[in-house]
């Protein structure tokens, strides 16, 4: 298999996943090792009330919230 073949493949299971992980009935939010949000799917959106993907992806960040650190959530 050709390397340009490879990375098509490879382009085409991640697109599959991402729809797979937009469309499940539960929430699914997948933070970077610093707490920035790098995707989140609609049933998350639904459930906090988050108007657009674009205002929270890459924004918002866990460890800067003040309500999910509070120390009876820990």
């Amino acid at each position: 298999m050709s390397l340009a073949k490879s990375i098509q493949t490879l382009y085409k299971e991640r697109e599959l996943l991402a729809k797979v992980i937009d469309f499940f009935p539960y929430p699914i939010q997948i933070f970077s090792p610093d707490g920035t949000a790098r995707l989140i799917n609609k049933a998350a959106l639904d459930m906090i009330g988050i108007k657009s993907v674009e205002s929270h992806v890459g924004k918002y960040n866990v460890f800067e919230d003040p309500i999910s650190m509070h120390p009876t959530r820990i």
